[in-house]
């Protein structure tokens, strides 16, 4: 007979740091991957108007496809999808700034660059610098369009 019960240990999956405990089964953690999909429903919003950045729109909703990755099943797989397409936003955030700023069109061999380069960086071991360096490249970019 046990006074105790028994000992579980956490599920081994890469999204275990996140604040919602992982289950056992498809979907690790049920409340971030339900709340990812409101990534994927914006992007698809941005692709309907006419005049918005298709890239950026896409890669919104990749942040949310890549997300449920994550917080699904998790595993290496979903945590480069959903830091790649991090990246990739991220990237495409700032270029789009530094062009708005400059009155230029985003030159499309860029747009591939960056999402190239998203993909490169997402490797695990790069992937925490890259993020930490896109998102002071988007805060520049950002002060950089609005001080103008």
């Amino acid at each position: 007979m046990r006074l105790l019960p028994p000992r579980h240990r956490a599920p081994t999956v890469v999204a275990a740091s996140d604040c919602e405990r992982c289950r056992d089964g498809w979907i690790t953690q049920p409340a971030n991957a339900a709340s990812s999909l409101a990534y994927v429903a914006a992007g698809l919003d941005l692709l309907r108007h006419p005049d918005h950045d298709r890239a950026f729109a896409l890669a919104v909703a990749g942040v949310g496809v890549g997300s449920v990755g994550l917080h699904g099943p998790g595993g290496v797989g979903g945590k480069w999808l959903h830091d790649a397409s991090l990246l990739a936003m991220l990237g495409l955030l700032a270029l789009s700034d530094v062009t708005v700023a400059e009155g230029k069109q985003k030159p499309p061999a860029a747009v591939a660059a960056v999402v190239a380069g998203a993909a490169v960086a997402a490797h695990p071991r790069t992937t925490d610098a890259a993020q930490v360096g896109a998102g002071a490249l988007v805060a520049a970019a950002e002060a950089r369009r609005f001080v103008r």
